[in-house]
């Protein structure tokens, strides 16, 4: 286990996108929402001008701490998009590079004279994809949060308001934090057999990774529709990157969130109404993912246990 630990943690020391992102993403949240904040003076939406910060901080005041709590929620929950954003991004990369960079520079050599196993290389890339560099995103996206917070309360103090009332006393950070872990687990879970086939291209790859990545996807899709006249192969594509997990794991057909109009703020929902685990969990397509992915996780672990690139 002391090992395995290592293994991530040099993962992380090698690559430290991981960390420098997301706190280049929350630097700029946090400098967004000064100016932001600082600038809502006087908007208009739908037609109709919107009230003073001062205006919507009394309103706030004579609402129910519930509602204060779910609008809250709703908003900064929201925040995290551009980091997972960003987090997709590195780690589609980083899987494509994940077993390929040590045998371009000769590196595996080094490594397979230690006393490590394949198994658990392959599988340490894979964790940190798909758990340490989330664990790192939503430290960072907390600290972002703090920040806007501690500029919302500076705001709220000018109009005379108070900030523990208004803002952190109602501010659902359990809820908030149980939604992002949700929403970790979900997306590692139902992308495994992406992740699994990145690690084998990677393995399989000696060079121009990337189309030995893409260009087999594409081939299948392109075969199917000259030969059968069929694009059930893209629908499965596209329902597994694309749409799939929308559908799958969150609720889609009821309208939430937070709605400005008539000088008025209406909530709707709570964070927690978006998660439906009971259908994600019991939808056959993910398990039948989960088989594909552990699939493709065995094979680069063959390969790059008997494939010799020296």
């Amino acid at each position: 286990m002391n090992a395995f630990i290592y293994m991530l943690r040099r993962e992380i020391w090698e690559h430290r996108a991981f960390v420098w992102v997301p706190l280049v993403i929350a630097t700029l949240y946090t400098v967004a929402h000064i100016f932001g904040l600082a600038q809502i003076a006087r908007v208009s939406i739908d037609g109709n001008d919107f009230y003073q910060f001062a205006d919507f901080v009394d309103e706030m005041a004579w609402k129910d701490p519930s509602e204060r709590e779910a609008m809250l929620g709703l908003m900064f929950g929201g925040y995290a998009m551009p980091f997972f954003i960003a987090l997709g991004f590195m780690t589609f990369f980083y899987l494509l590079d994940a077993l390929f960079a040590d045998r371009k520079d000769r590196s595996i050599l080094f490594w397979k004279s230690l006393p490590i196993t394949d198994t658990s290389t392959v599988l340490s890339k894979l964790v940190t994809a798909t758990v340490v560099a989330p664990i790192i995103t939503l430290g960072w996206i907390f600290a972002m949060q703090i920040g806007a917070m501690m500029v919302l309360t500076i705001m709220v103090w000018m109009a005379d308001g108070s900030a523990w009332d208004l803002v952190w006393s109602p501010m659902p950070f359990v809820q908030i934090y149980i939604f992002y872990a949700y929403v970790v687990m979900a997306v590692a879970l139902w992308y495994a057999p992406i992740w699994g086939w990145l690690l084998l291209a990677s393995a399989w790859a000696r060079k121009a990774v990337f189309l030995w990545a893409v260009l087999p996807v594409v081939g299948v899709g392109v075969f199917e529709g000259i030969v059968f006249e069929t694009h059930r192969f893209w629908e499965l594509i596209g329902y597994r990157v694309g749409w799939g997990l929308g559908v799958t794991a969150f609720q889609t057909d009821t309208p939430l969130g937070v709605n400005f109009h008539n000088d008025m703020v209406d909530v709707n929902g709570t964070i927690l109404d978006f998660p439906q685990p009971g259908q994600f969990f019991s939808n056959p397509d993910l398990y039948t993912g989960l088989v594909v992915a552990a699939a493709f996780v065995l094979a680069a672990i063959w390969l790059r246990r008997y494939r010799d690139d020296s």
